[in-house]
């Protein structure tokens, strides 16, 4: 429930954010090419969770770690 919340509130930001660029001229990018980077740096969001939690959101730390 948590992780669909994260996706919610990155995808609207991104979206907000990258519409008020659009508008305001402070971005290169045409209204077309938004929808596609707005899901570039929803994946990216991702990739960084992975990367700095790989345990999860709220997992233990132990859990994720691999026995030798």
């Amino acid at each position: 429930m948590i992780g669909s919340i994260i996706f919610w509130v990155t995808l609207s930001l991104s979206d907000g954010l990258l519409s008020l660029g659009v508008a305001n001229h402070w971005l290169p990018i045409s209204a077309i090419q938004q929808g596609p980077i707005r899901f570039i740096i929803v994946g990216v969001a991702l990739m960084l969770l992975v990367i700095f939690r790989p345990q999860g959101i709220s997992g233990k730390k132990k859990d994720a770690q691999f026995s030798v």
